[in-house]
This record gives C-alpha cells, sequence and structure tokens, in this order.
C-alpha cells in the first residue's frame, strides 16, 4: 500500500525546491533595495507579486519565496518604468508587496 506513495513523495519533495520564476530580460535592469537607497528616487507605484508556499502539505522555504517574490516584482516593475523595488510588507500566504521606484 505504501509503495505508490513514495514515488509521490520524492515528485513533491523535489518540486518543492523548484524555482519557477523566470527574471525577463527587462527585469534584469531592476534592483532590489533598502529604503535608505531610494529616498532621491521618483516612486511610481507599487507590486504585488504572489507565488506558491506549499507543494502539496509541504511549506516551501522562505528563502525560495522570497528570491521568486522578488524576481517577480522586478519584472512587474520593469513594465512600470521602474529600476528599483523595495519590499513593503511581509511575506504572508506567499505574497509580497514592494514600492517601485525610478532612480535614474
Amino acid at each position: 500500500m505504501l509503495k505508490p506513495l513514495g514515488p509521490m513523495l520524492v515528485c513533491l519533495t523535489a518540486c518543492s525546491a523548484c524555482t519557477w520564476v523566470q527574471l525577463s530580460a527587462q527585469g534584469q535592469s531592476v534592483r532590489v533595495a533598502r529604503p535608505a537607497e531610494v529616498v532621491e528616487c521618483e516612486r511610481l507605484g507599487e507590486a504585488t507579486a504572489t507565488v506558491v508556499d506549499k507543494v502539496g502539505f509541504m511549506k516551501r522555504s522562505r528563502e525560495k519565496q522570497v528570491k521568486e517574490l522578488e524576481t517577480l516584482a522586478r519584472n512587474e516593475a520593469a513594465e512600470m518604468g521602474g529600476d528599483a523595488i523595495v519590499a513593503t510588507s511581509d511575506i504572508e500566504d506567499g505574497r509580497r508587496r514592494f514600492a517601485v521606484y525610478r532612480c535614474n
């Protein structure tokens, strides 16, 4: 009875380590900044990024979530004409808000 469960657990474990979010060419020009680094910049608006925080019953690592949320926010900021983002909230259920700035 447990034999079918084994391969499924291996698959879920492997998938929980995967990164599904890709940084766009435009997003590469957007940096993740600290609030003190954007004091002289123009605030363009806000981006909200959401990723999967669990795969099945397994919680994804905070590190993976942070990286993917930043990647999504960088992509969105590039579309808004921004070149910097600053996280404005904690991660909650795989969601985080970012302020978008144009510094150059």
